[in-house]
This record gives structure tokens, C-alpha cells and sequence, in this order.
């Protein structure tokens, strides 16, 4: 009886990151999330196991009711199909919410191009002290990599409708690129220090390479 519940309790939780950042790209980053959340999610259900999907945004993530099993697999692509990427991005918040959340530690899969300003790898650290077992799928388009703008340009933060004017020349692009490597880096160290997996998909790769990775528990 001890082994048929704790096998009942194993779960995995799938944090999709819907802030307006994902909606960027071709395909577009979000589309390229749902798609690996439905891979791990297919891979968790098959194995008679439960899955169930959190929306972070700009705060409290919300969550969608939990499935078992391969019958419960239309009712997470469906509720990874409805996700729209829109508003602000607070991942830190949305991370402890989950962790709060949960009865008991899972595994806790975060899909997200990690473009937040909080503390999120504290954050990571919680879930990890708490007994969960952390993945995180870094989505990025290849621009975002090798930015290829030159000139004057006036942005639009998608999240925050802000409006910065900037000039894209070799020291610009240099910064950014340095800035860019600066945060793959910090998840990744983050990743080797506690023992989780790291995940970096491009929107642009087969999605089976990246499935393939995350599978054998890669540090990319």
C-alpha cells in the first residue's frame, strides 16, 4: 500500500513562462515552450505518472487542474494550446508560488527565456531546498544569440510598453552579446552547482535534439 501512493504522488510540474517576451521569434519562442512542455508532459503521463501545467506571467502562477496517464494528455494540450503570451514577467514570484503550492516535491520543469530582472535562481534554490527537482528549458530565438541590427533604432519593451531610442553599433552589440552569455552562464552554473538540469533550445533546432538533451539530464 506504501508503494501504491507514493507512486500516486509522483508529479511532474510544468511552468510555462506566457509573458509578452515569448512572443517573439519564427517560430515563436512560446509556441516552441508548449511544444517541449507537451513532449515532457506526453513522456510523464506514458509512464502512468501526473503532470500538471502553471502559467507564470506577471505574478502568481495559475495553475490547470492535474491529469494522469495517457488519458490525460488531451487535457494538457489543450491547456498549453490556450496560452497566450501577454503582459509583464515576475518568473521569481511565479517559481515560489508553485513551490508553495505543491503538497509534496515533484519534479518542477521551467520553460522561459529567463528575461526577468528578480532573483530567479534564489528562487530555483528554494524549489531545489525543498525538495524538488529542478529543470529548466531556456527557450531563445537565434537573434537574441546574434543580434544582427545596425543603427539607430527606437525599442518597445513587450512587456512593459517602455520606449528606449538606441544605437546599434559593434560596442552596443558587443555589451549585449557579453550581457546575453552572462545570463546562459549564470544558469548554468547554477545548474552544474545544484545538480539540475539545463536545457538551451533554440527556436530554430529539431525539437527532438533538444527532447534528447533533456532526457539524459544535460547541462548545455
Amino acid at each position: 500500500l506504501t508503494l501504491f501512493r507514493a507512486e500516486e504522488d509522483v508529479i511532474a510540474r510544468l511552468l510555462c513562462d506566457a509573458s509578452a517576451s515569448l512572443d517573439f521569434g519564427e517560430p515563436k519562442k512560446l509556441d516552441v515552450a508548449r511544444r517541449m512542455a507537451a513532449a515532457v508532459g506526453y513522456m510523464t503521463l506514458a509512464r502512468s505518472e501526473r503532470a500538471q501545467l502553471y502559467v507564470g506571467g506577471e505574478g502568481v502562477a495559475a495553475e490547470g487542474a492535474p491529469c494522469r496517464g495517457r488519458g490525460g494528455l488531451p487535457q494538457l494540450l489543450r491547456s498549453l494550446d490556450a496560452l497566450k503570451a501577454k503582459g509583464g514577467t515576475n518568473l521569481t514570484r511565479a517559481i515560489d508560488a508553485v513551490v508553495q503550492r505543491s503538497a509534496r516535491p515533484g519534479m518542477l520543469v521551467v520553460l522561459s527565456d529567463f528575461f526577468d530582472p528578480g532573483a530567479v535562481t534564489s528562487a530555483l534554490s528554494r524549489a531545489v531546498s525543498a525538495g524538488h527537482d529542478v529543470a529548466l528549458v531556456h527557450v531563445v530565438a537565434p537573434e537574441e544569440i546574434q543580434p544582427a541590427f545596425e543603427g539607430d533604432f527606437e525599442l518597445e519593451d513587450a512587456e512593459t510598453s517602455a520606449l528606449v531610442e538606441v544605437t546599434m553599433d559593434a560596442a552596443a552589440i558587443e555589451a549585449y552579446t557579453l550581457r546575453f552569455a552572462g545570463l546562459c552562464e549564470e544558469l548554468r552554473g547554477w545548474a552544474k552547482k545544484l545538480g539540475a538540469t539545463y536545457v538551451r533550445v533554440r527556436t530554430d533546432e529539431p525539437l527532438d535534439e533538444a527532447v534528447r538533451r533533456f532526457v539524459a539530464r544535460s547541462v548545455d
